[in-house]
């Protein structure tokens, strides 16, 4: 099985799992219909024999299944072919939710990486409940919606995946899949295993985002306090910026969304493999405005011309919480950023050319956003290191409102106001 699913054909989505994992999803897959057995979405070497071979006499009568029973299960589990095995529902997955030409709102074959084990066995365990049999546009969008909020707000993951088996079990058998994965989202929610989700609308009110450059102090950079929650603020408000902050990810510039945000251009770069790692992969996480012009700051000596003067009061490395968000990053064909090195958007794409427009697009970069790019460009681009407030919150303004025009490219896209809307009876 491990074969079949590795090696023989490269743009299968199993080769991201190792063979432990694949072994493992095997198990748990086949323990669904063992009546009394503790779901475990990674089993230890004790739980894998104790789960075959189960020392309880009780486990041996008429009311679960025998040790028998239970390796014949594995067994047909591990079959290389055939409707109820790991290969036939990997196959079942790929299929339903997989970018292709009908259907260009799936998830690109080098997303893939990014679902990791235990979103993995819950998209194998739709498919053995046979909820992946029909290709219906409304629940595609179901599965590509839980798909999306799992890998960028789901902070447990592996609870998670255990509290999805958990609904799933216990979902009645005309339960609809977009009812069903809405029932997910909410338990996930409710079991504090992942974080709510929120409309654009709500962002705008709640967060007031995109109004950071009208900070009143000598500064105009703020970092992390945009995200911070006053004791006066209401619950509501705490929770806004919780999500917000999962959405900005200032810890990081990965923001592996940005590969479905940018699935037109993704697909072109014709891999022949789902490559998991920086080293294979054939894109970059690339900064709009390179942090050689913002990022290699100590705070040591004298801050005059330097990005580090228009930090606003109390604020702790400003600048690497805006040059590091999504507003600020594009996933960009490798050997492309390697040829643009530290220029700045304006020598990117300012002239606006034919090519630059391409670039625009394929980079998840709107037209009307350009005037910000070039404004917190440098005059010259031989003194990118040099900074004036002009220029400081036209940084700030351009990372805020790209990163809020991707979230609502998002919540549209991926029809997530269908979570949001009153709950109608399936």
């Amino acid at each position: 099985m491990v074969e079949e699913l590795h090696g023989r054909k490269p743009e299968a989505v199993a080769s991201l799992m190792t063979a432990t994992d694949l072994a493992m999803s095997a198990l748990r897959l086949a323990a669904v219909t063992w009546e009394g057995e503790a779901d475990r979405d990674n089993p230890t070497k004790e739980n894998f024999h104790s789960m075959i071979w189960p020392k309880d006499k009780e486990a041996e009568t008429s009311k679960t299944a025998t040790s028998k029973q239970r390796q014949e299960n594995v067994r047909q589990m591990l079959e290389p072919s055939g409707t109820q095995t790991l290969t036939h529902y990997f196959k079942t997955v790929q299929d339903f939710i997989g970018y292709n030409e009908n259907w260009k709102d799936g998830i690109p074959r080098l997303m893939f990486h990014y679902l990791e084990r235990p979103l993995v066995q819950v998209l194998l365990r739709l498919a053995q409940a046979g909820y992946l049999d029909n290709a219906d546009s409304g629940d595609r969008y179901a599965v590509l919606r839980l798909a999306l909020w799992w890998i960028q707000w789901v902070s447990d993951k592996p609870k998670a995946s255990r509290i999805t088996f958990e609904t799933i079990k216990n979902a009645a058998p005309s339960r609809s899949l977009p009812a069903l994965t809405r029932d997910i989202y909410s338990a996930i929610v409710n079991e504090n295993a992942g974080v709510q989700i929120w409309s654009p609308n709500s962002i705008q009110e709640g967060l007031r985002a995109t109004q950071g450059i009208t900070h009143e102090s000598d500064g105009v950079l703020i970092g992390e306090s945009r995200f911070t929650v006053d004791p006066t603020d209401k619950d509501e408000t705490r929770l806004i910026r919780t999500f917000y902050r999962h959405w900005w990810r200032p810890w990081t510039y990965h923001h592996p969304l940005l590969l479905w945000l940018q699935r037109d251009y993704v697909n072109t770069l014709g891999i022949e493999q789902m490559a998991g790692n920086d080293e294979e992969t054939p894109y970059d996480f690339d900064h709009i405005l390179p942090r050689s012009h913002w990022g290699d700051w100590t705070g040591k000596g004298n801050n005059e011309g330097t990005i580090m003067k228009y930090f606003a009061p109390k604020e702790w490395k400003p600048h690497l919480v805006l040059g590091n968000a999504i507003g600020n990053v594009r996933v960009v064909y490798f050997s492309v950023n390697r040829q643009a090195g530290d220029t700045s958007p304006k020598g990117k794409f300012g002239d606006l050319s034919s090519e630059a427009l391409k670039e625009l697009k394929d980079s998840a970069i709107e037209k009307d956003q350009i005037p910000l790019w070039i404004a917190c460009s440098p005059t010259d681009e031989k003194d990118k290191q040099k900074w004036d407030r002009e220029r400081a919150a036209a940084f700030q303004q351009a990372v805020e409102t790209r990163a809020f025009a991707l979230f609502k490219s998002l919540y549209d896209q991926a029809r997530f106001e269908e979570w949001l809307e009153p709950a109608t009876v399936n």
